[in-house]
Order: structure tokens, then C-alpha cells, then sequence
């Protein structure tokens, strides 16, 4: 998986197309963060690498500090947005 800046995705959309229509998945990160995976919508299954950084992102998520934000305060902010 090709790891980019959200920034590379702004100046050379052309690229990741590219990139995708070769079967690459590419992550877009942001600050460093991870953001989203772009991938082929006519590749349906992930790849190795993308399901352990799944995996990874997972154990992290479940690994911090619980947060004072319910879910129902989630649900009602993701409606907002």
C-alpha cells in the first residue's frame, strides 16, 4: 500500500488514479494520521497489507483511553456533519 499526504491527493488527483487502476490501494493520510484508503471500486477484496493495518488500527483504537463522548452524542454529531 502507497502511503500519500492529503495534500499529494489535492495537486495530482491524476496520479492515484493511476495508481488505483493498477490495483494499488492508496492511504491518505493527513498531518501523518490516517484518513481514508483508496482503492479500485473494481477490487473488492483487501489486500494483506491493508487488512493488518486494519488490524493494527484496531488494537490501537482498543488499546486507548476511553472517551467521555457517548455514542449517542456520535450518532447525533455524524448526523450533523
Amino acid at each position: 500500500m502507497i502511503t500519500l499526504p492529503l495534500r499529494e491527493l489535492l495537486r495530482r488527483p491524476a496520479d492515484v488514479k493511476k495508481l488505483t487502476a493498477a490495483g494499488e490501494s492508496v492511504q491518505i493520510t493527513d498531518n501523518g494520521k490516517p484518513l481514508w484508503v483508496v482503492r479500485s471500486a473494481r477490487d473488492d477484496a483487501p489486500d494483506e497489507a491493508e487488512l493488518q493495518m486494519l488490524d493494527d488500527e484496531l488494537d490501537a483504537m482498543l488499546s486507548s483511553r476511553p472517551t467521555d463522548v457517548s455514542a449517542a452524542q456520535l450518532v447525533i454529531e455524524s448526523r450533523v456533519l
